[in-house]
């Protein structure tokens, strides 16, 4: 005995196929929606994706809009491309300029270990 408000069973509905329907264009061309070809995904080939190709793409860091906007000034002014060559160079201007000796000499001998 089946109640009738809490069926048992699922209700039972007949399936609609689609049928084959041309596509006409405004070219007057009719295309079967079963032959047209789907558009490959292009292939992302940017150098993050792919292998680490360059060593001075292979890190990131975050600054605020100020100090991105004086990058961009400063990098404009020595006319160089790239903010990592802005970035070296100002590191090479502090390390002579501002550290001693002494820091000066640790300096390299920890970049050297570092880097080697």
């Amino acid at each position: 005995m089946t109640n009738k408000n809490n069926p048992s069973s699922l209700i039972k509905q007949n399936r609609v196929t689609p049928v084959d329907q041309t596509i006409p264009k405004k070219t007057g061309l009719i295309q079967s929606a079963k032959t047209a070809k789907i558009a490959e995904k292009p292939k992302n080939t940017s150098p993050r994706t792919t292998s680490k190709a360059f060593k001075n793409q292979d890190a990131t860091i975050k600054l605020s809009r100020a100090t991105k906007e004086e990058l961009e000034l400063l990098m404009k002014i020595k006319n160089t491309k790239f903010a990592y060559e802005m970035i070296e160079m100002m590191i090479d201007s502090y390390v002579v300029n501002e550290l001693s000796n002494d820091e000066q000499r640790s300096f390299r001998t920890l970049k050297e270990f570092i880097l080697s």
